[in-house]
């Protein structure tokens, strides 16, 4: 079960750093989604790294 977490953490961990990406180039898109985004993204990298160690 660890390593299937393990590997949520590091997908949900590559989908946040190109929505930072995408936030830092200032591409043209919605700002308020991308930030939307990237608050559940945090949010859902909190609640898996914790699941992960108490595993």
């Amino acid at each position: 079960m660890v390593f299937k977490i393990s590997i949520i953490v590091e997908e949900a961990d590559e989908s946040q750093y190109w929505l930072e990406l995408i936030d830092g180039a200032n591409i043209n898109c919605n700002k308020v989604e991308l930030a939307r985004l990237l608050k559940e993204i945090g949010e859902i990298l909190a609640i898996v790294t914790k699941a992960r160690f108490n595993s």
